[in-house]
């Protein structure tokens, strides 16, 4: 069993297109947010159809963990998560 703490993430997968606000100023706006409340900052993972090193570059500089391209499976979760999210369990007291 994993140990999530209350209200808080250890990563989120951000859509870099999104209506409004795309996932790179969401990150950018998620990195204040933390640094201003004094939290630790979530792992951030784009996930996107864009390929290019360029677009992969801008989610870095945005501040973003990793990158992951569409269209991807369960398995580039899993990875992606086994190399930002260390395992925690729960004792059974």
């Amino acid at each position: 069993m994993l140990e999530v703490p209350e209200g808080w993430f250890d990563i989120v997968f951000m859509d870099v297109e999104m209506p409004n606000m795309d996932g790179l100023e969401a990150s950018r706006v998620l990195h204040e947010t933390c640094e201003r409340e004094g939290r630790a900052r979530p792992v951030i993972v784009a996930m996107t159809a864009n390929a290019y090193v360029e677009d992969r570059t801008r989610a870095f500089e945005a501040g973003m963990d990793d990158y992951v391209v569409k269209p991807f499976g369960f398995a580039d979760l899993c990875d992606v998560m086994d190399a930002h999210v260390p395992a925690r369990t729960v004792s059974s007291t």
